[in-house]
């Protein structure tokens, strides 16, 4: 925040711009200030690497990383050492943990999540720990008609409500 007047508030975006907001929208709005009471604040950074990585490397070499960078990152805090936790945990093609330190102000975010993702990045290649390529398996039918196999017979929890006789014709009958 900038400035108040009796009519406006005046707030400056990261951009450097000031924006100005009604006190009347400023009263009716939830309002998160990210200094108040305490400027310092949690950095939680994701970190995904393939499904066949070590999770007690991975987190040791991300532990390391954010270490060594609390001596030459202007913003990173010494207070907190820097901890993993592996959340949000297995994803679909991933390990994912989360990488969690102190950074001195909101700012202070943007610096430190651009040194440690290269530093992170760097080392898990180092290490030979790849990241995640999202893969499908294909299957490919031999049948030459091209035709999808239909069921022959359903159970009534799988008819909703149709008659066993109009299931069996319509799984004789095929797709149409």
């Amino acid at each position: 925040m900038v400035e108040r007047g009796w009519r406006s508030t005046r707030i400056k975006a990261l951009s450097n711009n000031t924006i100005v907001v009604p006190n009347a929208k400023l009263a009716s709005t939830i309002l998160t200030d990210f200094s108040l009471p305490d400027p310092h604040m949690s950095l939680l950074i994701p970190v995904s690497v393939n499904l066949n990585s070590d999770p007690d490397q991975v987190e040791k070499v991300l532990v390391d990383e954010a270490s060594k960078a609390l001596e030459t990152v202007p913003g990173l805090l010494r207070d907190s050492a820097p901890f993993v936790r592996f959340i949000p945990g297995f994803g679909q093609f991933s390990l994912d943990f989360t990488l969690i330190c102190s950074v001195g102000s909101y700012v202070d975010q943007y610096l430190v999540q651009h040194e440690l993702r290269k530093r992170i990045y760097k080392r898990l290649r180092d290490e030979g720990i790849e990241f995640p390529v999202p893969q499908r398996d294909v299957y490919v039918s031999s049948n030459p008609s091209n035709e999808i196999p239909f069921p022959t017979a359903r159970s009534r929890s799988c008819s909703s409500g149709v008659d066993d006789s109009v299931a069996t014709n319509l799984a004789s009958s095929g797709p149409s």
